[in-house]
């Protein structure tokens, strides 16, 4: 077992730190169900993110840089994962802070507990006239909840998610509690699946194991189904006993701890369990390698953990965002996911110094698709009376796209979020941009007869006139182009779009 428990080592810095506490859930507040997602009733949820850098006393951030790019990673992580179960995060900005300098230092470390002269057991230890010289940059596992409480009294966001994201930390990541608005992320983790399963207890999710973080049989391995009401001491008690979701298995934990090591004796390479380990009545788990893969399980071993939820944990994450009162608060509309994050629209006049257009958050597959409307600003997101044309795309951005400056909402074209979970998004284009107050004095359209980017290409220039014309891009044939237009302060755009048969 020595040369295994090696072969299995991993860091307690990369595993969770959330904590909750055994509780029952209030009568009536999940339904248990497993029932895949209906996009007839099961509307998009959007909720609001918002992050902070959290830095040392001394305003230093010892991670490197710390820019928006960094969080509307997370953001993108965050959207591509949850996106399938009509969940949504909108991103609201960030901000950063300087933490106090006089917090007393506490170390979480390795202490004998039995008198043998060798630690075997990590704990807090206070040093008492010393101060944390990180402060809050490098959070502490002794410090998770004191940090919590200091951040929301001061630097917290209303109606929103909080993302706290410290250079460092003695944990992978850490929610305030299961169902919260406060998570805190380290500045490496920000796009891993660290950040989809702290995210997942902050909508209501507990470790399949448990719901504390530690190690539990008291979830029996039968689903063999009885009526309710649920007893934790019933053959079948999934819907009261550790994670309360019926469609995980039942097990006590993958990752084990011996004289502060961690390791995972019972989960291969291939994320296959090989134990035969048994509950509280003496009988043996039915695990397979999809619950040792899932999000919310703790096989930090081998990289099993997947960005994988079961049915019954959607259905459990998507009740809670609506019964707890800080998820509550932190909803917004699906109008504002076709808002920017940054820029602005132009109107008329000339462009303003350093003039940022209107950028738009990754992690979605987009399609600005042409439109014709008197829309100097963009149309009211509910206001689809304007022609569009869902086969003429001016510009496209896949949701894994990384070069975030081109996500922007060019000039008479209309947005279309190209998911396809019921009718909300998808195939309705909205919020047309058709200004025609800051013209081009002339240009030219190249199009590329392979309808690919090669050098077989047909140029055709364009005076003020025809560079000008509103019905334009509907002339065209069908293929790929790219539209130039130049400026009289000497500025140029361009705009490639693949026209497909009307």
């Amino acid at each position: 077992m020595g040369n295994t428990k090696k072969m299995f080592a991993q860091s307690y810095l990369d595993t969770c730190a959330t904590e909750s506490t055994e509780s029952s859930d209030a009568s009536g507040a999940f339904s248990y169900s497993t029932a895949p997602l209906d996009p007839s009733t099961d509307d998009p949820i959007v909720l609001n993110v918002f992050f902070w850098q959290v830095q040392k006393p001394d305003g230093s951030y010892g991670w490197g840089e710390f820019s928006e790019d960094k969080v509307l990673e997370c953001i993108a992580k965050l959207n591509i994962f949850f996106n399938q179960y009509n969940i949504f995060f909108k991103y609201r900005g960030y901000d950063s802070f300087t933490t106090p300098a006089n917090l007393p230092l506490v170390k979480y470390e390795l202490v004998d507990t039995n008198g043998d002269g060798i630690p075997d057991t990590y704990q807090c230890v206070n040093y008492p006239g010393q101060y944390d010289p990180d402060g809050y940059g490098n959070v502490g596992r002794c410090q998770i909840g004191q940090f919590f409480n200091y951040a929301a009294n001061i630097h917290k966001t209303p109606n929103a998610i909080n993302i706290y994201v410290p250079y460092g930390s003695e944990f992978g990541g850490a929610a305030r509690g299961v169902g919260s608005d406060m998570i805190i992320l380290k500045a490496d983790k920000l796009n891993s699946v660290t950040t989809t399963h702290e995210m997942g207890h902050a909508l209501g999710l507990y470790h399949t194991r448990s719901k504390t973080n530690g190690c539990s049989n008291k979830e029996h391995t039968t689903r063999i189904a009885t009526p309710p009401p649920c007893n934790q001491n019933d053959d079948y008690n999934a819907p009261c006993a550790d994670d309360n979701v019926v469609d995980t298995a039942a097990n006590t934990c993958y990752y084990h701890f011996d004289n502060g090591v961690g390791f995972c004796p019972y989960v291969n390479e291939n994320c296959e369990y090989f134990g035969t380990e048994k509950d509280e009545d003496e009988v043996q788990y039915q695990i397979f390698p999809e619950d040792v893969k899932n999000a919310m399980s703790d096989a930090y071993c081998f990289d099993c953990i997947e960005d994988y939820l079961t049915p019954g944990q959607v259905r459990r994450m998507r009740e809670k965002i609506g019964a707890y009162q800080p998820l509550i608060n932190a909803t917004t509309t699906v109008a504002s996911l076709y808002e920017p994050y940054k820029g602005e629209y132009y109107v008329v006049g000339p462009l303003p110094p350093h003039y940022i257009p209107p950028h738009f958050q990754p992690g979605f597959e987009y399609r600005f698709v042409e439109c014709r409307c008197e829309c100097p600003e963009p149309a009211d997101y509910n206001d689809i009376s304007f022609y569009s044309n869902n086969n003429t795309i001016l510009l496209q951005i896949d949701k894994n796209e990384q070069d975030y400056s081109t996500i922007v909402h060019p000039n008479h074209s209309a947005i279309l979020i190209k998911h396809e979970i019921g009718s909300v998004f998808y195939p309705q284009a909205r919020r047309c941009y058709d200004n025609y107050n800051r013209k081009p004095t002339d240009g030219r359209i190249t199009r590329f007869n392979d309808n690919v980017f090669n050098t077989n290409i047909t140029v055709t220039p364009k005076d003020s006139l025809g560079i000008n014309n509103p019905t334009l891009i509907n002339t065209l044939d069908p293929g790929l182009y790219k539209i130039e237009e130049n400026y009289q302060d000497g500025s140029t755009q361009q705009t490639v779009i693949f026209k497909e048969a009307n």
